[in-house]
């Protein structure tokens, strides 16, 4: 994928990241936090946000609960659509739950389950993660993991889901707000062992699974 498509759904400028490479189907961004102040300050002051996230999760065969220390909403203008006349642009979503060490997996500082999702995608269809997504025809997913190195950098492993489904719903409530609501399903993130890249990943690989979730956000710009 993309760097600067990378950048953007990990929520910092293309030129924070210092450097990027594609391993077994994941991606291991390394970020500069001294270019990224609010990520920083998210990450050292662990704010709760009030909104609500819930879903049943396991690794590898395992529950294992996922409880956000952090929900980010982030409106997003960032992307244009190539198959329409003059490019527009596609309003959207970025929306982050995030566990911060040391309840994150695999002693990482952040855990981040992330949907990149537009408002032309609200309504009643169900998206398939599994289908491709040429022309942003569906949202996004993205399961990531991170940890601090020297020289204040922030390296994320992350991956795209292998299947499952989601469905969503941007309602306008007032001038500049949404309600943002979504639904998903048997979503599966398939994370390779990125140990031999990276030194802090563990040691194998592992299966992340999402029987069922919800959230219920209130987002405003």
């Amino acid at each position: 994928m993309d760097v600067k498509i990378l950048a953007q759904l990990h929520g910092v400028k293309a030129q924070s990241v210092v450097d990027h490479q594609e391993v077994e189907g994941a991606d291991i961004l390394r970020i500069d936090l001294k270019n990224e102040p609010e990520l920083r300050r998210a990450i050292e002051t662990r704010a709760r946000d009030q909104d609500i996230f819930d879903t049943d999760r396991t690794v590898d065969g395992t529950a294992v609960r996922f409880t956000p220390d952090h929900l980010l909403k982030a409106r997003q203008l960032n992307f244009v659509d190539p198959g329409l006349p003059g490019e527009p642009r596609i309003p959207g979503w970025r929306l982050v739950a995030e566990v911060y060490g040391p309840r994150a997996l695999h002693g990482a500082v952040v855990e981040r389950l992330g949907f990149y999702t537009f408002d032309r995608h609200s309504g009643s269809t169900t998206y398939d993660f599994s289908q491709p997504n040429e022309h942003l025809t569906r949202p996004w997913a993205r399961y990531s993991l991170g940890y601090l190195e020297e020289g204040d950098k922030l390296v994320m492993l992350g991956v795209n889901p292998s299947k499952g489904n989601i469905e969503v719903n941007h309602i306008d409530t007032g001038e500049n707000a949404q309600e943002l609501s979504g639904t998903f399903a048997r979503v599966q993130f398939d994370m390779p062992n990125l140990h031999e890249h990276f030194p802090q990943a563990p040691d194998r690989g592992f299966l992340v699974y999402l029987p069922s979730g919800f959230y219920r956000l209130n987002g405003t710009w």
